[in-house]
């Protein structure tokens, strides 16, 4: 089958490019292999290293089985702002524009991740006068999130501005063919508030977050690796120091805050490794700077091969994540990404991540307001090594039970695909 993929915000694999691949990543690593061709139609932006893939709507060559269409679309710097409403506006209404050809070559099957709305409702649109079946892929509560962030004196506002995203969003769950999620808590959010139904119908299904421990190793990647985290100071060999480390966008979603606390308190005892790029790491910087911290490392946007050598040195695994419903309702994806590696994962976050550790004894718990703690949480299992081995082994176990892509993600491809019928 030709099969269209609609998704704006995972890295991709074309040009020189070494990205891990992400949900949808995997997804079309498992259609290829099963034979079918792929089109991803994606953003010219890359939202997570806010830089242009290309100047103008552009068609890149993967391999013979997938091609991407990268839609021209305006730039952005914050997650939350005007101008990247704009321009997934843009984007969204250029992609309709897309599908409008006479001489475009339909597709027998979509799957299309919201967010982002606008491409989803194209698509949607699209599928509905083409008589093609959908897949929508819930991942965020894109926009009634924004009413939750903010302040009590702005939800009136926000209520009344998501208007328009809640009209677009209604006609995606109303005609799709079918809607997956990541948790159950989106799923029943996007069933039973948009698509107006009280209960779960059978084409609507929960596949969690799922993450790929096979790495193959390069020997040249490995040395240009290895090289890069020496340029940054980081000498695994030689390194005395036991790595905590972070990787993600530096944005909203976390509270570093007291990271950066509990990083100074231990200034002698751990390195803090934080990779990523966001609008909140000159924030960060400023932060760690104002408390004159020597032992954190930022380290910015780090590819594949990168973040393989960090986690592979690393002993723990950080998730500050902010207690918003979205992430207390489900297990997000740096956890997961993390226990593949066996890393124990400490957060503050209260939900089903913090009842996850303490069921299966996988990580620590903090409260974030006493940061004083958190390095005696985190020293205290440092000293411990049995412990320590114990709750490591524990989160590579939870790892291979629940989160393995090579399960989640076949059993995902096979739903999806038997909506093709």
């Amino acid at each position: 089958m030709l099969i269209w993929v609609v998704n704006t915000g995972e890295p991709l694999k074309i040009g020189d490019q070494k990205n891990r691949p992400f949900r949808t990543g995997l997804l079309v690593e498992e259609l290829k292999k099963r034979g079918h061709k792929i089109v991803w139609f994606t953003s010219s932006f890359d939202h997570l290293t806010k830089t242009k893939r290309s100047n103008t709507t552009q068609h890149f060559k993967v391999d013979e089985q997938c091609d991407v269409v990268a839609i021209d679309a305006i730039l952005y710097k914050k997650n939350i702002g005007i101008k990247r409403l704009l321009s997934h506006a843009l984007l969204g209404a250029r992609f309709f524009l897309y599908t409008q050809q006479k001489k475009i070559i339909k597709p027998d099957l979509i799957i299309t991740s919201m967010p982002t709305i606008e491409m989803s409702a194209a698509a949607i649109y699209f599928a509905k006068k083409q008589n093609i079946p959908i897949v929508m892929d819930i991942r965020d509560q894109w926009p009634d999130k924004f009413v939750t962030v903010m302040s009590s004196r702005k939800q009136s506002f926000v209520k009344l501005a998501i208007k328009p995203y809640q009209f677009l969003l209604r006609y995606c769950c109303r005609n799709a063919t079918s809607i997956i999620a990541i948790n159950d808590f989106f799923l029943n959010w996007a069933v039973t508030d948009y698509a107006g139904h009280k209960k779960y119908a059978t084409v609507h299904k929960v596949f969690t977050h799922a993450y790929s421990s096979r790495y193959i190793e390069n020997k040249e990647d490995n040395l240009q690796g290895l090289n890069f985290w020496r340029g940054k100071g980081l000498n695994f060999a030689k390194n005395d120091l036991p790595l905590i480390s972070f990787v993600g966008s530096i944005n909203n979603s976390f509270n570093f805050e007291p990271i950066v606390k509990a990083a100074k308190q231990l200034e002698h005892r751990a390195i803090f490794v934080l990779a990523g790029t966001g609008d909140k790491l000159s924030e960060l910087e400023k932060s760690i700077a104002q408390l004159d911290v020597k032992n954190i490392l930022l380290t910015g946007w780090i590819n594949q091969q990168q973040l393989h050598l960090l986690l592979t040195h690393s002993v723990l695994g950080l998730a500050p994540y902010r207690q918003t419903d979205d992430f207390k309702a489900s297990i997000p994806n740096k956890p997961v990404e993390f226990f593949s590696y066996g890393l124990p994962v400490i957060t503050g976050l209260i939900g089903e991540l913090s009842l996850l550790i303490e069921k299966y004894n996988c990580g620590l718990l903090y409260d974030q307001d006493k940061p004083e703690k958190i390095s005696s949480i985190i020293e205290q299992l440092l000293n411990n090594t049995e412990q320590y081995q114990a709750i490591r082994n524990n989160a590579r176990k939870v790892y291979e039970t629940f989160f393995d892509a090579s399960n989640v993600i076949s059993e995902m491809t096979d739903f999806i695909l038997s909506q093709h019928k």
